[in-house]
């Protein structure tokens, strides 16, 4: 019989001096304490295996910078995100111009973030390449695409061409421009708006094909008929299906997007067509150079192409046709009628172009960083207007509108949220973040917080008036000015709306480019164009009036 004590092992009764021998109870259940062992460290890790096959893997990352709009970026990337769910891709939106500027400042603070561009504006990929910033990358199937590019070296392709043409309000217009000389009739007197080149690489690239083809007095000859200087493309074009101006240049897919979505805009192609590479880069010391390098394959893949020619664009790839619905130009016509262009030396003569379209739109001189009235004070106002949906829920409805001169100081913030003004800030620092950095909201009195703080407005128009004065009161001096519109669409997501309005004798009106930031929280996750947040604040458009 064998005994148990207090430990739960076998015993036997030994007598003094004997020797303590086992009992063959516990040779037994030593084994079984044994097999107990092996079955336990067994069970644990064949759990920490099955533990480690069901974690989710580790995704990597990929930063596009990109001046494709949303209609056209968005479907692609949900697209190759099906197809690689292992790469989450981050989106930076907007201008060629702002894109640029913002990789030289991260250039400047140690690190480029971006690990792919796209852009139309063909001479930044030049200067990309000639400083040393790209990795020559050949991606499969580039023997199929269409590249009239030239001394590429292999560091950058074209992934689609834009077209730019007239596209003008329906209901405004009756008979279709069918010649550039048209804009230039009583028609589109005061009514014809190009997208601000400094910004926009497809209106750079247009205003220096026109430039070509007609030379500088074609932009006389449009300044002296009320042509003026706008934002970004998709602003304008947005201004033109809202009827505030007659016609614009134009791109392809956003226009045919808006037409789509019943807004009375059409697009036509004068004889001489604007037709503008987009090309895509890798950066050399991009950190996620295995991702970027799939999504250069994908961006050329018959799959993605046929996504491009849906919306109404050109694909590169040889064999994908655009659906008739559109009537655009096929491939090769387009190619022949497109105004020539030695598009590598654009790189060298591109500061050049865009000062002197501003020059003369703008009635600047060319060559002189001043403004012409540099000292002159200013006289009239300007109205900022905008349409705002307002938006249920948390963590939304904040926005603030100021102006800055264009060494970036401020001069006066004419709105604000109160709730992110009377101290919201502090407990919900994405709420509007930039202006408060900009206002040093933390240093502002509660006089000064309470003259440009409100409660958030219904649904509707809304506007905001600058008197032409600084923080100070003082009349500022004519020349040129940025306004600002930031919103909050939902917790770290917001838009930022930018625009440069010139102060001087004459009216002007500026259409605002849109640079919205996506990005997720841990709670929840990241909107996207498509959201109903992202159209909390749209057509923004800023009036002087002197």
């Amino acid at each position: 019989m064998c005994l148990r004590n207090a430990t739960g092992l076998s015993t036997v009764g030994i007598k003094k001096g004997e020797a303590e021998e086992p009992s063959p109870c516990f040779h037994k259940e030593l084994l079984f304490m044994r097999k107990f062992l092996f079955i336990l460290l067994s069970v644990a890790l064949i759990t920490l295996v099955a533990c480690d096959r069901n974690k989710e893997p580790e995704q990597a990352e990929l930063n596009l910078y990109t001046s494709m709009k949303e209609s056209l970026i968005m479907t692609l990337v949900e697209d190759f995100t099906v197809r690689n769910p292992d790469i989450k891709v981050n989106i930076n939106i907007a201008g060629a111009g702002t894109l640029m500027s913002q990789i030289e400042q991260e250039r400047i603070n140690g690190g480029i973030i971006a690990d792919v561009i796209w852009t139309s504006e063909i001479p930044d990929f030049y200067y990309l390449k000639d400083e040393g910033l790209l990795l020559q990358y050949t991606p499969a199937g580039a023997q199929s695409i269409q590249n009239p590019l030239n001394n590429t070296e292999g560091y950058f392709f074209p992934a689609r061409f834009g077209t730019m043409g007239i596209a003008y309000n329906t209901d405004i217009v009756k008979t279709p421009p069918a010649s550039w000389y048209d804009l230039l009739t009583d028609d589109y007197a005061n009514g014809f708006v190009i997208a601000d080149p400094s910004t926009s690489g497809t209106a750079m690239m247009s205003v220096a094909m026109l430039n070509e083809a007609f030379g500088e007095q074609f932009f006389h000859d449009l300044n002296a008929n009320g042509t003026f200087v706008g934002q970004g493309s998709s602003q304008v074009i947005d201004a033109v299906a809202a009827g505030d101006i007659v016609a614009c240049l134009a791109v392809d897919y956003i226009t045919f997007d808006k037409a789509q979505s019943g807004f009375p805009i059409a697009l036509v192609y004068p004889p001489e067509m604007i037709v503008i590479p987009s090309p895509l880069a890798i950066f050399k010391d991009s950190t996620n150079q295995d991702a970027a390098k799939l999504f250069a394959d994908y961006l050329i893949s018959a799959d993605a192409q046929n996504i491009i020619a849906s919306i109404g664009t050109l694909p590169v790839l040889e064999g994908i046709t655009v659906p008739d619905k559109y009537n655009i130009p096929s491939v090769a016509e387009a190619n022949a009628r497109a105004i020539a262009i030695d598009k590598a030396n654009t790189a060298s003569v591109k500061n050049e172009i865009v000062e002197m379209f501003l020059g003369i739109m703008q009635n600047r001189q060319t060559g002189n960083g001043n403004n012409s009235g540099a000292h002159i004070q200013a006289t009239g106002e300007v109205v900022i207007s905008f349409e705002f949906v307002r938006q249920s829920g948390a963590a939304s409805n904040q926005y603030a509108v100021w102006i800055e001169d264009m060494d970036g100081n401020l001069i006066k913030s004419l709105y604000a949220s109160s709730w992110t003004a009377d101290g919201g800030y502090k407990t919900r620092p994405d709420s509007i973040a930039l202006w408060v950095e900009r206002a040093s909201l933390a240093n502002m009195s509660s006089i000064e917080v309470d003259a440009i703080s409100g409660a958030t407005p219904r649904t509707g128009s809304q506007s905001h008036i600058w008197d032409l004065t600084d923080l100070s009161g003082n009349t500022v001096l004519q020349g040129d000015y940025k306004i600002f519109i930031e919103g909050t669409l939902r917790w770290k997501n917001f838009v930022l709306y930018t625009g440069i309005i010139s102060i001087g004798n004459d009216p002007v009106t500026v259409v605002a480019e849109a640079t919205f930031h996506f990005e997720g929280t841990d709670r929840y996750d990241a909107l996207t164009a498509d959201s109903v947040e992202s159209k909390m604040i749209t057509d923004v458009i800023a009036r002087f009036t002197p």
